[in-house]
């Protein structure tokens, strides 16, 4: 899964410090196979069915940046060829790994094979807030809400039910689901997928199980309209300071496993 554009920058930067180091207990990085189509494929990990593994296909440096430091891909600030070689990774976590443990694991790990350093910088962009639109929002606890099924209107079929999250786009439709999932697990997978900050402002804690489905066409409902139909949210475009990743060193290939 998982899902670019920014304005002026202001403010300091921070070194990224990590305190004590997590490591992978194994971890393997290779080069994915020369393919003229793909498909990006993020599995395994915390609060997943399987928590003591983790694998990502055909991840180019840029993803894995994203997803070792919850940003999109346009919070990174790099050289160009990190959208270039794509790389399989897989990997053991330590027993009950948070999935903050695991991006620092991730983040180690490219610091270890690729000779990452890097630090934080905060800037003001424009950027996505979501927050309850009205008096309740409409999110549901898990359990208490069925995987979104095949539709009639072009929206794409998610695969056979299961605790994986899932997003798929087809023709400018996209349908969303997230098993036990937090507002902010919500914002960053939108912020991955959208390739644009996104931030949630709505102060709602807890997990929930959520299903969203909108079309960037005139034939569905936009993603305002989802948020506000479907999860009783509002969903807005307004300035804001985003945490950047701003790479200084990094190396093209892993070193061997």
């Amino acid at each position: 899964m998982r899902l670019l554009a920014c304005l002026v920058f202001v403010c300091a930067t921070c070194a990224v410090t990590t305190g004590q180091v997590k490591q992978f207990d194994v971890a393997a990085v290779r080069l994915s196979p020369a393919r003229e189509s793909f498909t990006i494929l993020d599995r395994g990990g915390p609060e997943s069915p399987t928590p003591e593994s983790w694998s990502c296909e055909f991840c180019n440096l840029r993803d894995l940046l994203a997803r070792a430091y919850a940003v999109d891909g346009g919070q990174i600030s790099g050289p160009s060829w990190l959208d270039g070689e794509r790389f399989h990774i897989s990997a053991k976590l330590p027993a009950a790994t948070t999935r903050v443990q695991l991006r620092e694991m991730l983040r180690n790990l490219l610091a270890d094979r690729f000779a990452l350093t890097a630090h934080l910088e905060s800037r003001v962009v424009a950027r996505y807030e979501f927050a309850v639109g009205g008096s309740a929002h409409k999110l549901r606890k898990p359990g208490e809400r069925a995987r979104p099924g095949p539709d009639a209107d072009g929206f794409p079929k998610l695969g056979p039910p299961s605790e994986e999250p899932e997003i798929r786009t087809i023709l400018g439709r996209t349908r969303m689901f997230l098993p036990k999932a937090t507002l902010k697990d919500l914002a960053e997978e939108l912020s991955f997928h959208l390739r644009r900050p996104v931030v949630d402002t709505t102060g709602i804690e807890g997990q929930y199980d959520i299903g969203l489905y909108w079309s960037e066409e005139e034939s569905g409902p936009s993603l305002a309209q989802a948020f506000r139909d479907q999860l009783g949210l509002r969903f807005v475009e307004k300035k804001g300071p985003v945490e950047f990743v701003v790479v200084e060193h990094i190396e093209k290939l892993p070193t061997a496993n």
